[in-house]
């Protein structure tokens, strides 16, 4: 059987998830971007939707699948 390595990176602007063989073959990896949301009248804040983070990880993770 087969055996494979899913990484998962999740950066500011979305996560990047890398596929490589139980060997350390590089196989397949995908960048999801979220939007990152600037509160007006806060200095040096930032938000971002925790709905989009799951929808980007699925489509990542699926992408490379």
């Amino acid at each position: 059987m087969q055996r494979y390595i899913v990484t998962l990176d999740l950066g500011t602007s979305g996560p990047k998830v890398g596929l490589f063989t139980d060997k350390g073959q590089y196989l397949a990896h995908e960048i999801e971007f979220n939007d990152v949301i600037y509160p007006e009248g806060e200095e040096g804040g930032a938000e971002q939707n925790p709905d989009d983070w799951i929808a980007s990880i699925k489509t990542a993770l699926s992408t490379v699948a």
